[in-house]
C-alpha cells in the first residue's frame, strides 16, 4: 500500500436492511480496506440495529452509533468525532454504493495535493435506471485546486443548484479540518438534525468556511441513490444556520443576499421549471465506457495477473502531433540552415519517406530504429551523413521536449504499482532506449520492471515485444495468462498481445476519441462535423489533411478533453453539453486566432498600446495578453471601458447632429423617455425639471415607442428645442477628450468585436488624430460611410458577416459584468455610468467555465510550443472554424445551457431578448434558406418541420409535453 492513513467511513443507517447491506456489500469490497466504519442508526429502527450487531460481531472494522433524532446537530457531530479513528473521514448513506478505489483515491489525492478536503464525483441513480450526472456539475466539469474560501465564494454564487457542492457523501474529510467544523455547531440551538432540511448544505457551508485547501478526483464515483423524498420541507432552520456560521465567520454581510436566493432555490427545487429543475434537465446516463472501467480496475486488481504491462506512446505519454509524424516539421528550418539551401525541399516528406523505406526493406527480418532511418536518407537523398547527426539529435531533443503523460492512464499506472505487481513498459517506438527513458523521466513514469523496446529485438528469436516479455519472465514461472497488457493499438498492443496468450485491455487512443472513430464508445460527432463534411463554399477535410498546424492544435484539444478513455457521452450530443469542453476546444481555438491575428497586424509596427473594448474585447484581452508573454515587438494591451450607448451623443453638438441617433440606435424601440436617459450627461437642471413635469401629466407618450423613422426624426428635434437648447454640449466633449487623450495615443490602435466605427467616429472627433481599429467582423456597409464621413483606418478578421452574430457570439467572448452606458461629469472629471447587471446561475456558470477553458486552451498551447505558437502552420479562419459550427450547427442538448441566457440590447432590439431563442431563431432562418439541416432540438421530424405552428405545437403537446410547457411559457413571457 502506498499509504498508510486510516480512513473513519460513517455510514448512516436507514431503515432498510437491503440498502444497508448493499452499502456494506459496497465498502467492503474497495481494493484498499485500511478503514473503519461507524454506523449510525437511530434507535427506532429495532430491526436495522440486530442486523449491524450480527454484522459487527463478524468483524472488528464496524462500531454502532445509536442515535435520537431529536439531536442537537452539534452534540451529534462531537459524538461521532469521539469515535472517528485515523487522519480522514467520508459519509455514506445506506443504499448508496462507491466505485471500487473510492477510498483508496480520495486519500492519495489529498495527499498528492496537500489538501484537508477532496471532492469526487457524484452521479445518481434510481430503482430500475442506470446512473447518470449532471453535465453541468461543477464538480465533474472543473479541476478544483484553491482554498476554502474560493470555493465557498463559487458555491455562493450558484446559488445551492447542484448538491456535488454541498452533499455530504462525495466528500473526503481531514480529521482537523472535521474537528474545526464541529466548533461551528456547539452554539446552542434547538436545530435538530432530523428537522433540518438540506442540513449537508449547513455542513458545507462550515468546510469551506475552515478548509485551507480543495481538490477533487475525477474517475472515482459516489453513487447516490435518489428517493422519493418528502416534499413539506422545512429550510429555515438549515438557513437559519448557515447565516449563524457564516456571521461567525464574519461572512454575513458579504453572502445574506446570496442565501436568500440559495434559500429560493431550495423552495422551488422540486419545479421543473425552476433553476435547479432546469439544470437537473441536463443530464447524461452512463454507457458501457463506465463499465469497461471498472472491470479495469478489477482486472488491475484481480489475482490472476503478476504483471501489468502498459504502452507508453499514446497510453502514457501523448504529444501535439497527429500523426506523431508531424512533429518532423520541427525539423525543415534547422536542416534548410544546415545544408545552406538555396531551394525549398520538405525535409519532414523526405524523413517521412525514409522511415517508409526502411520498414519496407527490412520487413521482418530486422526491427527498424532511427540510426536506420537516418543512414537511409543520407544515401537515398545523398546528404552529409555528419551533418545528418545534427538533425538526428535536435529529433531527439523534440521527442523529449513534446512529450507529456497523458494523466489518467498515468494514475491507473500508479494505481497497478500499489498493487505490488510487477509492472512493465512496452513500445515499438524507433526511439533509442536513452531518448525513452528520458522521455518517461520527464512524465514523472518511474518504478516499473522492465522496459521492452522492440528495435532491440533479434527478429528471429522474438517476432513482438510480447514473446520477449514472456521469455524474459519464464524463469519466474509467469505463464502468458498471468500477464495482463494495457494499450492503446488494436493491432500492436491488442492483436498481437491475445495472439500471443497475453491478456489485453484496449485504452483507445486521445486523438482516436476526439475524432470519434471507436465504434463502441461515443464521443460525439463534431470532429466529423467540422473537418469531414464541407459546407457550401469551404473543404475542410483538405485544409485538415494539408495544414500541420491545425492537426497540432487539434491533438492538444484531444490530448486534454479526452485523457480519460472512458467518458459517457449523451446520445443526443455532440459536445456532450459540457461548457469545459466547448470553451476548451471551439472557444479556445477561436479565440486564439484572433489574438494571433491580431498581433500579426500590430507586431513590430511601432504600436504603443492595443485598446481592447469593454465588454466584447475582455476574452480576446486575456488570449492576447498570454500569447504576448515573451514576444518580441508585440505591444501592451489596455482595457477601456466604452459601448455603443455610452458614445452615443459623444459626437452631438447642435440640432442637426440628433438625426444621427438614427444611426446609433433602433429607432422604432426608442421612446420619448430613452431619449431622455441618453441625454442625461448635458440636461441642465431646468431641462431635467422641465421634462419631468411634461411627463407627469404625459406618461403614456414618454414611453410609448416611436415606430417609425419620421416620428422619431420630428420628436428629436422638438426634444432639442425644448430641453438642449441650454445644453452644454462643448464642456461635456472637453471632458471627454481630455478623459481619452489620457488613454489613447497617436500610435494606438483599438480592437472590438465589430461593427459600425460609431465609437471610432466620435473618438476620432474627440482626440484629433486619426483613429486605427480592428474588428472581428462588421455586418454592413455602415463602416464605409462613416469611414467617408471621418477617415478611420479599420481591418476584419472575417471578411464575411457570420449567419450567427450580434448578442449571442458577443455574450462568449464578453465580460460578465455591467456595461458603461455613459459618462457624468463629477468633480471636474469624468464619472463611468454602469447599466444594471443580471445573470442567471446556469448561464454565469456555464460561460464562466467556457471562458476559462478557452484560456487554459491558449495558455497550454502557449506552454508547449512557446513563441512558435504565433508561426503554427495554418490559417487564423480555420482555426476558428470549430467555434463558427457551433453558433451555426451545434446540436440543441448542447446549447441547452444558455435557455436562462437574456440579453439586454435597447439600442439593437430594444428590449430582453431570450439568448437561445435568438439563437435557434436564427438556426432556423439558414435552414429555411437552404443551409445544413439544424438539430433545433428534441427529435422534430422533418416532415413537420414547415408546417402550421399549430401543427408543430401539437407533436410537442404530445410527444414532448416538457417542451411544449417551456415552449409555451417563453412565448407568454416575451408578449
Amino acid at each position: 500500500m502506498s499509504w498508510v492513513k486510516k480512513v473513519c467511513v460513517i455510514v448512516k443507517c436507514r431503515r432498510s436492511v437491503k440498502d444497508i447491506k448493499m452499502t456494506l456489500k459496497s465498502l467492503f469490497a474497495q481494493f484498499d480496506q485500511n478503514f473503519q466504519v461507524i454506523c449510525l442508526v437511530d434507535q427506532k429502527y429495532k430491526t436495522a440495529k440486530r442486523f449491524l450487531q450480527k454484522a459487527a460481531a463478524k468483524t472488528n472494522r464496524i462500531e454502532i452509533l445509536s442515535i435520537t433524532t431529536s439531536l442537537n446537530i452539534g452534540k451529534r457531530l462531537t459524538e461521532v468525532c469521539g469515535k472517528a479513528k485515523g487522519e480522514y473521514c467520508l459519509f455514506v448513506n445506506s443504499g448508496d454504493t462507491v466505485t471500487q478505489n473510492w477510498i483508496g483515491g480520495l486519500v492519495d489525492q489529498a495527499l498528492r495535493t496537500d489538501s484537508d478536503l477532496v471532492f469526487g464525483d457524484l452521479r445518481q441513480f434510481r430503482k430500475g435506471k442506470s446512473a447518470s450526472y449532471y453535465n453541468l456539475d461543477p464538480v465533474r466539469v472543473q479541476d478544483i485546486d484553491c482554498d476554502g474560501n474560493a470555493l465557498l465564494d463559487e458555491f455562493m454564487k450558484l446559488h445551492g443548484l447542484c448538491s456535488s457542492y454541498h452533499s455530504f457523501w462525495n466528500k473526503l474529510i481531514r480529521l482537523d479540518l472535521w474537528e474545526l467544523c464541529r466548533k461551528d455547531f456547539d452554539f446552542e440551538s434547538e436545530y435538530a438534525w432530523k428537522k433540518c432540511a438540506a442540513s449537508d448544505l449547513a455542513f458545507s457551508v462550515s468546510l469551506f468556511c475552515n478548509a485551507k485547501h480543495a481538490a477533487n478526483l475525477h474517475g472515482q464515483y459516489y453513487y447516490e441513490n435518489v428517493r422519493q423524498g418528502k416534499k413539506d420541507h422545512d429550510f429555515g432552520q438549515t438557513f437559519g444556520i448557515v447565516r449563524e456560521i457564516l456571521n461567525r465567520h464574519r461572512l454575513l454581510d458579504r453572502y445574506s443576499e446570496d442565501v436568500s436566493l440559495m434559500l429560493g432555490n431550495c423552495v422551488s427545487a422540486e419545479e421543473s421549471d425552476s433553476a435547479v429543475g432546469w439544470f437537473r434537465s441536463i443530464q447524461t446516463q452512463e454507457k458501457s465506457g463506465d463499465d469497461a472501467y471498472k472491470n479495469l480496475l478489477r482486472k488491475i486488481y484481480s489475482g490472476q495477473y503478476k504483471i501489468i504491462s502498459f504502452n507508453i506512446f499514446d497510453t502514457l505519454v501523448v504529444r501535439p502531433f497527429v500523426p506523431p509524424s508531424d512533429i518532423f516539421t520541427l525539423l525543415n528550418v534547422p536542416f534548410q540552415r544546415m545544408f545552406e539551401l538555396n531551394s525549398f525541399a520538405d525535409f519532414s516528406e523526405q524523413r517521412r519517406s525514409a522511415e517508409e523505406f526502411c520498414r519496407i526493406s527490412y520487413g521482418k527480418t530486422k526491427f527498424v530504429n532511427l540510426n536506420d532511418i537516418y543512414d537511409a536518407l543520407a544515401r537515398n537523398y545523398g546528404y552529409d551523413r555528419e551533418k545528418l547527426q545534427t538533425i538526428q539529435a535536435l529529433e531527439l531533443e523534440n521527442e523529449i521536449s513534446f512529450g507529456y503523460p497523458r494523466k489518467f492512464l498515468v494514475e491507473l499506472f500508479e494505481l497497478a504499482k500499489k498493487t505490488g505487481k510487477k509492472i512493465v513498459l512496452a513500445s515499438e517506438s524507433y526511439l533509442p532506449r536513452e531518448c525513452i527513458e528520458k522521455i518517461l523521466r520527464r512524465c514523472g513514469i518511474s518504478g516499473y520492471d522492465r522496459l521492452f523496446l522492440s528495435h532491440e529485438l533479434d527478429p528471429d528469436a522474438f517476432p513482438d515485444k510480447f514473446a520477449a516479455i514472456l521469455d524474459f519472465y519464464k524463469s519466474s514461472g509467469i505463464r502468458a495468462n498471468q500477464i495482463l497488457h494495457i494499450g492503446d493499438d488494436a493491432c500492436f498492443d491488442i492483436e498481437l498481445s491475445e495472439k500471443a496468450g497475453i491478456s489485453s485491455f484496449h485504452c483507445p487512443s486521445t486523438i482516436e476519441l476526439f475524432q470519434g472513430r471507436n465504434p463502441s464508445v461515443y464521443t460525439g460527432n463534431s470532429f466529423a462535423k467540422i473537418y469531414k463534411t464541407a459546407d457550401r463554399y469551404t473543404d475542410m477535410e483538405q485544409v485538415y489533411r494539408g495544414c500541420t498546424g491545425l492537426r497540432c492544435v487539434n491533438a492538444v484539444i484531444a490530448n486534454k478533453l479526452f485523457d480519460n478513455p472512458f467518458q459517457s457521452f449523451h446520445e443526443h450530443s455532440d459536445l456532450n453539453g459540457d461548457p469545459r469542453l466547448i470553451g476548451y476546444y471551439l472557444l479556445g481555438t477561436h479565440i486564439f486566432a484572433v489574438a494571433r491575428w491580431l498581433i500579426g497586424k500590430v507586431r513590430n509596427k511601432g504600436i504603443r498600446k492595443v485598446h481592447f473594448a469593454a465588454r466584447d474585447g475582455y476574452l480576446i484581452q486575456k488570449a492576447y495578453d498570454i500569447l504576448a508573454q515573451d514576444a518580441d515587438g508585440v505591444p501592451e494591451s489596455n482595457y477601456i471601458r466604452v459601448s455603443r450607448k455610452a458614445f452615443a451623443i459623444a459626437d452631438i453638438k447642435n440640432v442637426s447632429d440628433m438625426q444621427s441617433l438614427a444611426e446609433k440606435t433602433n429607432i422604432g424601440k426608442q421612446s420619448p423617455d430613452s431619449i431622455f436617459a441618453m441625454f442625461q450627461p448635458v440636461l441642465t437642471d431646468n431641462s431635467r425639471k422641465k421634462y419631468e413635469n411634461f411627463r407627469c401629466s404625459n406618461k403614456n407618450f414618454c414611453q410609448t415607442a416611436f415606430g417609425n423613422r419620421e416620428t422619431f426624426a420630428r420628436y428629436i428635434v422638438k426634444f432639442y428645442d425644448e430641453y438642449l437648447s441650454d445644453a452644454d454640449f462643448d464642456s461635456y466633449h472637453t471632458l471627454l477628450s481630455q478623459y481619452f487623450q489620457n488613454i489613447i495615443a497617436e500610435q494606438d490602435v483599438i480592437f472590438d468585436i465589430g461593427y459600425s466605427g460609431r465609437i471610432e467616429s466620435a473618438l476620432q472627433q474627440l482626440l484629433g488624430f486619426q483613429i486605427k481599429s480592428y474588428y472581428i467582423h462588421t455586418n454592413n456597409d455602415s463602416v464605409y460611410r462613416r469611414q467617408a464621413f471621418t477617415p478611420f483606418e479599420n481591418e476584419t478578421f472575417y471578411h464575411y458577416k457570420p449567419n450567427v452574430t450580434g448578442v449571442i457570439r458577443e455574450h462568449f467572448l464578453s465580460e460578465m459584468c455591467p456595461s458603461t452606458v455613459g459618462y457624468m461629469e463629477k468633480s471636474g472629471g469624468l464619472q463611468l455610468i454602469d447599466e444594471e447587471y443580471h445573470i442567471d446561475e446556469i448561464t454565469w456558470f456555464a460561460t464562466k467555465t467556457m471562458q476559462e477553458s478557452a484560456l487554459e486552451f491558449v495558455s497550454d498551447l502557449k506552454n508547449i510550443f512557446g513563441t512558435s505558437v504565433l508561426e503554427l502552420y495554418c490559417r487564423n479562419e480555420d482555426l476558428s472554424k470549430p467555434f463558427e459550427y457551433y453558433l451555426h450547427y451545434s446540436r440543441d442538448f448542447d446549447r441547452r445551457m444558455f435557455a436562462k441566457l437574456e440579453c439586454e440590447d435597447d439600442l439593437g432590439e430594444g428590449h430582453s431578448l431570450g439568448g437561445l431563442k435568438i439563437w435557434n431563431d436564427t438556426l432556423e432562418k439558414i435552414y429555411q434558406s437552404g443551409g445544413h439541416e439544424i438539430d433545433n432540438g428534441n427529435g422534430v421530424p422533418k416532415e413537420i418541420r414547415n408546417t402550421p405552428r399549430w401543427k408543430r405545437a401539437l407533436y410537442f403537446f404530445i410527444f414532448e409535453p416538457k417542451v411544449f410547457w417551456e415552449k409555451l411559457k417563453n412565448n407568454i413571457g416575451k408578449k
